[in-house]
């Protein structure tokens, strides 16, 4: 059972982070220049659906391989980006 103080708590705590991003500037600047928000809304929104479904299937085809596989490139990828 999902418990809605953890997803609220968890909304509040990154909802602030997320929200000066670059799809914010980006939208904001397409707006500015089509002046069709509506066409720039859901065109953002059709971004970030694709978006979302290529994170889910690759963490999806990652959750596939052995543990230790992907546990040795994340030490990789977190040690170069330590460097």
């Amino acid at each position: 059972m999902i418990d809605i103080a953890i997803v609220a708590t968890t909304f509040a705590l990154i909802f602030p982070a997320e929200l000066p991003d670059k799809t914010m500037v980006a939208t904001i600047i397409l707006v500015t220049r089509y002046r069709h928000p509506l066409g720039v809304w859901l065109g953002a929104a059709a971004a970030f659906l694709v978006h979302v479904v290529v994170a889910v299937a690759a963490g999806s085809a990652i959750g596939l391989l052995p543990e230790r596989v992907v546990g040795g490139v994340v030490t990789v990828l977190f040690a170069v980006g330590a460097i």
